[in-house]
């Protein structure tokens, strides 16, 4: 099982086609108990639950973003799936908000049953243009590395089609993060990310630490996603118009 942890990484991104673009960013990220985070609140001097910090969660930013706790809603999205996580632990893997601002361009959810086994994984992605969508997915079977599939029907990049299929490929998070997101069109892979990190403990030392190693992290990812898209086009990848989101917010 995976518990609260700091994870020191990074994010690695490659498209394939119609050319070659790479580029990796030094990152750290969350891994927390939903259940857990009002006590963190209270152990951890630097760290807050719905409340101002130099590291903090906040409600509002996550699941409908309405400010209602995040675990009803996601276990009404799995009921819907046929898949029970009531006694179960879910953990969010997540960029904390640092001195108040965050961006997660996509926020990962380990929901476990009651008997301590992952049923399912809940992406929840987001864009630049304000929306978000989760694809949740259940884990059917009991594998070092988990592999899950869909078809994408949120748009994300302005320079990637929406007649694409993710596959995810990953392990439960302990010592290390590993994670993986591979995009295909019909005519071949177009993108690699890849997400990884080495556990820390979750504590005031280790989250100074990183603010001091990893300044300003929010606005390196946000600067980061526009830097990365100019040179795109200037490479001349073709822009695509938004289409309308999913009007479901889980599929």
């Amino acid at each position: 099982m995976p518990r609260n942890s700091l994870y020191i990484g990074k994010v690695f991104h490659q498209r394939h086609m119609p050319f070659e673009h790479a580029f990796t960013y030094r990152v750290f990220t969350l891994l927390l108990d939903l259940d857990d985070l009002p006590d963190l609140s209270k152990r951890i001097k630097f760290f807050s639950f719905n409340r101002f910090n130099l590291f903090s969660i906040h409600e509002k930013d996550h699941a409908n973003r309405d400010g209602k706790p995040i675990r009803p809603w996601i276990e009404e999205a799995a009921k819907a799936k046929n898949i029970d996580l009531s006694g179960g632990k879910i953990y969010m893997l997540v960029f904390p908000r640092i001195l108040g601002y965050v961006f997660n361009p996509i926020t990962v959810y380990f929901c476990y049953g009651s008997d301590q086994k992952l049923k399912a994984v809940l992406h929840q992605v987001k864009n630049t243009f304000g929306e978000q969508h989760g694809y949740l997915l259940p884990v059917e079977t009991e594998q070092p590395l988990i592999k899950q599939e869909c078809d994408k029907i949120f748009h994300v990049s302005p320079f990637i089609h929406m007649d694409c299929e993710y596959k995810f490929r990953f392990a439960e998070p302990e010592e290390k993060l590993d994670f993986a997101i591979h995009q295909f069109q019909p005519e071949g892979k177009i993108l690699t990310a890849t997400w990884e990190g080495q556990r820390k403990d979750l504590d005031d030392k280790h989250l100074l630490k990183t603010l001091v190693t990893h300044p300003l992290l929010t606005l390196k990812i946000i600067v980061g996603i526009h830097w990365e898209a100019l040179k795109l086009w200037i490479k001349g990848a073709k822009y695509i118009s938004k289409p309308e989101p999913p009007t479901n917010a889980v599929s």
